[in-house]
């Protein structure tokens, strides 16, 4: 189940919680001034409210067994609801819609002739709980997450709107637990494998687009299978991935370890989409041993061939043209060249000769203890998220926070420039986190296995939450990135409504009857023209459909016989049709009108010496196109006549 708290709106709501699951409750957040009411069973979530247009409903039970879910809908005059689809309503009425996990409807509120497009999908009974609360105005449009469950197991990477509503969601190879779920610049998504050496894993990580189409699978091309903790794509269309080799050779001794050992390394590496190296760096041919954090030093002394140890733990890469800035959590933040491999700068952990001097933060130790995802802004300064633990039992751990750091090169010093903590986050972080400060000045921060995950602003309010269950990265979309109505259709394509036959039989008229045209307006408004037989003699033939019932609006005979041969509704009210009627064994074009209650018989002047209407269009009462043919000398020539309001 999902639990939402839904958004606070100042001016008519208070914010109330919904449950949403398999008895999902239903909510009401208060009268709307327009009167209208709608509700559903299984519910809403969130419970309707004219400003939000995405919902979730608990319905279906698979992908393919659709349940039903029953509308109860209290319109106003001068509001109509129409429900996937059909004709629109007003006053008090139900209506029902049955669709599986994943496919979506819509139903339509038009008040004083303005539509409004609600949209509701069906969420997968399967998908790991969490909780949503909007307390604020999000500056993000969309966050992208990547949950696992294990009863079900189950794993989806989700697109949750600024409302708390998940909008699109993708369900996972079971082989590919994803860890990381990200968007790429072109739109496509990546998401990293949790668990590289299930024997079922085929791929590290995969590049889908938001149809589900399979784009690339990627490996380290020379150390797979490999724990792939951060994916990024560069503008010539190659990727850079971090990737956790086992590599030997490896001198502990300075920590007291072994001269020659193995360990798990940090890789930062460029792959083309096809799978080719370009380059590729390891920590261990550039880091000292002596750098680790010495909270660290006694387990990472015991690494050896057998069981080796993560000594570094690579975590994040940012790209940076020729070089990259990438965060390990037991050693520090390094701004490194891709060309020469070299340290260029470094923050916190260990003091090198390239070490940055930390100026105004307080924290101990500055620089962040057991940092993740390491980011870099375009005036040049780095973010962290400072998980307060380096995960390895350290004494010195403390609450989580983000910081921002001005970096100057030339002085050599990071100056503290925001620091951000959360009252209600008050646990040091055991693993993995991240934060990204967005162009408004909100933060998106995922608090790591605290589970739960926040935008703030700079003051450090919450304007939106996600918990209930651990996400390693949550990760903004701002508004302008994402289409809604795409997102949709790409749901719509990966679940799409299967196309089902019914047969409603129209009622016999006469001794023998038969359509020759339909229309149908919805899929509760259909109307069909042809003719019946009675006492030997053609009549005209209109059949109405609407939704539950036919009713037949039996027009007027025109000449000994008529018949329709097509039909044009604008409208419940405004029917045309259009056919033939003989007199004197001659036939004859002819167009009816129905009003709703009665019927207007227009006979059309003859072309030739015969003729007949087997096509109409309607486009207004003053603008109706008939053709056919008529007949002259014996051939048969194309006819077309309007009918303009008056002759």
């Amino acid at each position: 189940m999902i639990h939402f708290k839904t958004p606070l709106r100042r001016a008519r709501f208070l914010a109330a919680a919904i449950l949403l699951g398999p008895a999902a409750i239903l909510l009401p957040l208060g009268a709307h001034a327009s009167g209208l009411t709608i509700t559903t069973s299984p519910g809403l979530t969130p419970a309707f409210d004219p400003s939000i247009t995405n919902y979730v409903v608990n319905c279906g039970t698979s992908t393919s067994a659709a349940t039903t879910v029953t509308f109860t809908v209290s319109a106003p005059a001068g509001t109509s609801v129409a429900i996937d689809g059909t004709s629109p309503q007003s006053g008090n009425f139900s209506a029902a819609v049955a669709r599986a996990w994943g496919q979506g409807f819509a139903f339509v509120v038009s008040t004083g002739g303005v539509p409004t497009t609600y949209h509701a999908r069906c969420l997968p009974g399967d998908m790991p709980a969490f909780n949503t609360q909007r307390t604020g105005s999000p500056q993000a449009a969309y966050y992208i997450i990547a949950v696992n469950g294990t009863n079900p197991p189950a794993s989806y990477t989700v697109i949750v709107d600024s409302n708390g509503v998940p909008v699109w969601w993708l369900k996972a190879d079971p082989a590919l637990r994803p860890l990381l779920a990200t968007l790429l610049p072109n739109g496509n998504l990546a998401m990293t494998n949790s668990a590289p050496q299930n024997p079922q894993a085929s791929v590290n990580a995969q590049v889908m687009t938001l149809t589900g189409s399979l784009v690339a699978t990627l490996n380290s091309p020379d150390n797979p299978p490999s724990d792939i903790h951060d994916i990024l794509l560069l503008p010539n269309g190659d990727y850079v991935l971090v990737a956790y080799p086992k590599v030997s050779g490896v001198d502990l001794s300075s920590i007291g370890g072994a001269t020659n050992t193995c360990i798990i390394d940090g890789e930062v590496e460029e792959i083309t989409p096809a799978g080719a190296l370009v380059w590729s760096w390891f920590a261990s041919q550039h880091f000292s041993p002596t750098e680790i954090n010495h909270n660290i030093w006694a387990r990472a002394a015991t690494s050896t061939c057998t069981t080796p140890q993560d000594v570094w733990h690579l975590n994040s890469v940012e790209d940076a043209g020729a070089d990259f800035v990438s965060s390990f959590r037991y050693t520090g933040v390094y701004r490194i060249n891709k060309s020469t491999g070299s340290v260029l700068w470094k923050l916190g952990g260990t003091t090198i000769p390239q070490s940055l001097t930390i100026s105004g933060d307080s924290a101990t130790p500055p620089g962040g203890l057991g940092q993740h995802d390491a980011r870099l802004y375009s005036d040049g300064s780095v973010s962290i998220f400072d998980n307060g633990n380096d995960g390895n039992s350290n004494p010195a751990a403390r609450a989580p926070r983000v910081v921002r750091y001005a970096i100057d090169t030339i002085a050599a010093t990071a100056t503290l420039q925001e620091q951000l903590s959360d009252p209600a986050v008050t646990t040091p972080v055991g693993c993995c986190g991240s934060a990204r400060r967005l162009s408004g000045g909100d933060w998106v921060v995922g608090w790591g296995s605290d589970n739960v995950e926040t935008e703030m602003t700079p003051a450090g309010t919450r304007v939106f939450s996600l918990s209930g269950t651990f996400t390693y990265r949550m990760i903004p979309v701002l508004p302008g990135v994402l289409n809604a109505d795409t997102l949709r259709s790409d749901m719509d394509l990966m679940n799409p409504v299967p196309i089902e036959w019914r047969t409603d039989l129209a009622p016999q008229a006469g001794a023998a009857s038969n359509f020759a045209a339909i229309r149908a307006l919805n899929a509760s408004d259909v109307w069909a023209a042809g003719s019946y037989v009675q006492g030997g003699v053609s009549w005209p033939l209109l059949d109405h459909w609407d939704g539950t019932s036919w009713q037949r609006p039996l027009p007027p005979q025109a000449g000994s016989s008529s018949q329709f041969n097509a039909v044009a509704p604008l409208s419940d009210t405004d029917v045309w049709v259009a056919g033939s009627y003989v007199q004197a064994g001659v036939n004859w074009p002819l167009v009816d009108q129905w009003n709703g209650a009665s019927w207007r018989v227009l006979p059309a002047p003859q072309g030739g010496s015969a003729s007949q209407f087997t096509a109409v269009t309607a486009l207004s009462d003053t603008d109706v196109w008939a053709a056919g043919w008529y007949v002259q000398g014996g051939a048969n020539y194309p006819f077309l006549e309007q009918w303009n309001g008056t002759s």
